[in-house]
């Protein structure tokens, strides 16, 4: 099954080059949908987290981005925070449980759990395979959008006269 993905932003013509732009929105539509992505439990999160953070180890240096924060108990104006985090794009080795987390050079929470791989493929999925990827229109002189597009191709397994099982 093909999946087609465009991404628009709006950028500056004067201080930015569309193309770097455009490679970074390729680069990062591709992490998001290929990259591994991994779990880690926190506690004690006083400054809220959201998907598009990123956060690093204060001790480790280690940075990942958020896509994800669940909060299962406590409250963030309390400090009492704990859930579970979903991040990508994980660099410089592993957060490690009991190690505190920066937010914008501030400490958010501790981490309380190792980091774990979450499961690449959920459901029926077999394989994502990336097919092409670039910019979809290429921005004239003052204009102030860029826009890419990428195709990736989802393949599944099934069981004959029944699509919805492998």
């Amino acid at each position: 099954m093909p999946v087609n993905i465009i991404s628009n932003r709006l950028f500056a013509p004067a201080t930015e080059n569309a193309s770097e732009i455009s490679e970074k929105m390729l680069a990062d539509i591709y992490h998001c949908i290929l990259g591994p992505t991994f779990t880690i439990s926190f506690i004690n999160g006083s400054i809220e987290l959201s998907q598009g953070d990123q956060i690093i180890g204060v001790t480790s240096t280690v940075s990942a981005y958020i896509m994800s924060a669940t909060l299962s108990s406590g409250s963030w104006a309390g400090g009492t925070a704990a859930g579970i985090l979903l991040i990508r794009d994980v660099r410089g080795g592993d957060l490690q449980s009991g190690e505190k987390i920066k937010l914008s050079g501030l400490v958010s929470a501790t981490l309380s759990g190792s980091q774990s791989l979450q499961a690449q493929y959920e459901g029926l999925t077999n394989k994502i395979e990336y097919v092409s990827g670039g910019p979809a229109n290429y921005p004239n002189v003052g204009e102030t959008i860029i826009s890419v597009k990428v195709v990736f191709n989802f393949h599944y397994l099934t069981s004959n006269n029944n699509p919805y099982t492998n």
